[in-house]
């Protein structure tokens, strides 16, 4: 969206709303409406065009007020540090090992050649981690890694964990690890999962919840209303564009023993 506002503020100076939001039409938000994005296109606009450099944040005096993000200026000028611009003494790096199939069982993990590689810190797996192996958002129901005798869900459940002294070493072990699989019969669309005979992607079925809601009179609406058309909608899969892969860094507290 940044690259098509540039390029339209670049041809045009003084675009109108409806201009803006033509110039972005191709780019697929969920999250605002595009209303946000089309008054930042516009006052782009207008700031370049009155040659304005010396912005400030308003100050904040009450509540309720609009107040600007504390990070803005970092990100829109791009001094803004993500987590692999971070140095931290005695860094070590740690990264999972993934499934290569989107529904297998797992039937052993050989990390014996991976915890022989010099500079290889540990490799842990679902057995070594205390506590719920399960997290999810609406229902827990995410292994945070797959155990030995349990059933991957996707390509990319985490299998096993390494760390290491250094990125080169870190990958060259996730590549010394064995691991033997069962590869089982895959579920690849929505219509798929909801056939009698799909398998189970969870033990407790393919559907996360069931709900019925009703509100007003659809039928009613429509047969009362001056038109109606009915037309087919179809919209493609859509992903995020990340700037960086979900990564943290954390620190030990040696004399209190915590992160």
């Amino acid at each position: 969206m940044v690259i098509c506002a540039k390029a339209l503020i670049d041809e045009n100076p003084d675009p109108t709303r409806e201009e803006a939001a033509f110039a972005v039409r191709g780019n697929i938000c969920r999250c605002t409406g595009y209303k946000k994005i089309i008054d930042a296109i516009l006052l782009a606009a207008r700031l370049f065009r009155e040659d304005v450099r010396d912005l400030k944040a308003p100050e904040v005096t009450s509540v309720g007020q609009r107040a600007h993000r504390l990070d803005v200026p970092e990100k829109v000028l791009g001094y803004g540090e993500y987590a692999d611009d971070m140095e931290v003494e005695g860094l070590i790096y740690g990264s999972a090992v993934r499934s290569k199939y989107p529904r297998a069982r797992i039937l052993s993990i050989d990390d014996s050649k991976a915890k022989a590689l010099p500079g290889v810190r540990a490799v842990l797996t679902a057995k070594d981690v205390p506590g719920k192996n399960k997290v999810g958002h609406l229902k827990k129901d995410w292994d945070t890694m797959i155990p030995v005798g349990e059933i991957t869900r996707y390509v990319g459940d985490a299998v096993c964990l390494v760390a290491a002294d250094t990125p080169e070493i870190l990958e060259e072990a996730k590549k010394l690890i064995e691991i033997e699989y069962q590869e089982l019969e895959g579920v690849f669309s929505p219509r798929e999962a909801l056939q009698p005979d799909a398998p189970l992607v969870h033990d407790t079925g393919n559907i996360l919840a069931h709900e019925h809601l009703i509100r007003g009179d659809a039928k009613k609406a429509i047969e009362n209303s001056a038109y109606s058309v009915t037309m087919h909608y179809e919209t493609p899969f859509t992903e995020h564009a990340f700037l960086e892969p979900e990564c943290a860094i954390a620190i030990v507290d040696r004399e209190k023993k915590k992160l």
